[in-house]
């Protein structure tokens, strides 16, 4: 079968048309941090974290941010834990902030995730050789992330353990 020139044309820009439009269609920005000046703040208690994964996505002309947070479970992880699955159970949001510090705890960045819904809590495996016994990863979305600057001293206690 034989396309005429002008359908060959024409089918080589809708394809064309097509493989931009899915280059647009889901792009990503992500940021990793590790240390131990990265915390996560909800209802006012603040939880260091081992480390974070933040991306922002666009996907049909939509931002979506989403952060993946794990730590080292002590007994404030848990009721942090506890209190996000019953916002998850329920359906409904949170407010979660995310501040980073310098070397002196002094608050530099703070990405306030308004109406976040909460995508995974889970519990790692418990390994003989990680040298912590056990991890907690949280996940969660939010359309909504304002970044202001840091102000203030980061809690240098953290929660309860």
């Amino acid at each position: 079968m034989s396309i005429p020139t002008t359908g060959r044309t024409m089918l080589l820009l809708t394809l064309l048309l097509a493989v931009a439009q899915l280059q647009t269609f889901a792009q990503a920005n992500q940021r990793t941090y590790t240390g131990d000046r990265t915390t996560l703040l909800y209802e006012g208690v603040t939880f260091f974290v081992t480390s974070i994964r933040q991306t922002d996505t666009v996907i049909n002309g939509r931002i979506s941010y989403t952060a993946t947070v794990t730590f080292p479970v002590n007994e404030g992880a848990a009721r942090l834990a506890g209190k996000l699955q019953q916002v998850s159970n329920k359906r409904s949001t949170a407010q979660i902030s995310i501040k980073k510090a310098d070397f002196n705890y002094k608050a530099e960045e703070e990405n306030l995730y308004q109406d976040a819904a909460i995508r995974e809590i889970s519990l790692s495996a418990l390994d003989g050789a990680s040298k912590d016994a056990l991890v907690l990863t949280i996940s969660f979305a939010a359309q909504n992330m304002k970044i202001i600057p840091g102000n203030g001293v980061v809690d240098k206690q953290g929660p309860p353990k």
